[in-house]
């Protein structure tokens, strides 16, 4: 099972998994997600998606972190069974920024709906029962991270998913929070986590303007939206 935490300054998600787990989601994301441009309108969401992949290979090969954490074994266990063994499993980890794991665990909505009407899949599908878990461990990770009351007006915009929502969104946006989220201190990023679902999942002005500025730039530009890199730049280190 998956287990997720926000990370000591509130920066990000911290996913912790065995090899198995990592693998399985893995290869679940790069499922619902579709090849290069297969959703050509979802293509930038799809990017993104894939970053999160890519930091779960690398946590696979050990490059990311690892904790070591109780499996439930004990000397008395062992005994009774006649067996000997760790009372401790290994766990590769890897982190994600706040705004960035809230928007995919939103966009992957859409994600799964193109899935299930290509693959005409089932209700018990183990590709989207393991992207759902994902969802869901990202609902946890935020509902343990900040107070009650601004979970209950955060979890709203869970219900409220409509087919489409995430066609053409400009990722950009998502850049804009994940760099200001990283500029507050880590109360104040408590603080925002209920805003950020809000921002990201009823999209305010500033997001309308962004995205009509992008297009405009890509069709002037003659490219897609993807080509284009955004002006403000990501400190270059930062603590978890």
């Amino acid at each position: 099972m998956l287990r997720m935490e926000s990370t000591e300054h509130h920066v990000g998600i911290r996913l912790a998994g065995d090899y198995d787990e990592l693998e399985r989601l893995y290869e679940a994301l790069h499922a619902v997600v579709g090849t290069e441009f297969e959703y050509d309108d979802y293509e930038a969401s799809r990017l993104r998606v894939l970053g999160v992949c890519y930091d779960l290979r690398h946590a696979m090969m050990g490059d990311r972190g690892a904790v070591a954490l109780p499996n439930g074994y004990s000397r008395d266990i062992g005994e009774f069974l006649n067996v000997s063994g760790p009372d401790k499993n290994m766990y590769f980890t890897c982190e994600v920024l706040w705004p960035e794991a809230i928007f995919i665990m939103l966009a992957l909505d859409d994600f799964i709906d193109m899935y299930e009407r290509k693959m005409k899949s089932h209700v018990w599908d183990l590709t989207v029962i393991t992207v759902r878990s994902f969802q869901s461990a990202i609902a946890n990770c935020l509902e343990k991270t900040i107070p009650a009351t601004k979970f209950n007006n955060a979890k709203r915009y869970f219900k409220s998913y409509a087919p489409g929502k995430y066609n053409r969104f400009t990722t950009m946006y998502v850049d804009d929070l994940n760099i200001t989220h990283l500029e507050m201190t880590p109360e104040k990023r408590v603080n925002q986590l209920s805003i950020l679902v809000k921002r990201l999942a009823d999209f305010p002005d500033e997001y309308y303007h962004l995205h009509h500025q992008v297009l405009e730039s890509a069709r002037r530009h003659n490219c897609h939206p993807t080509d284009l890199r955004y002006n403000r730049e990501y400190p270059e280190d930062w603590e978890w």
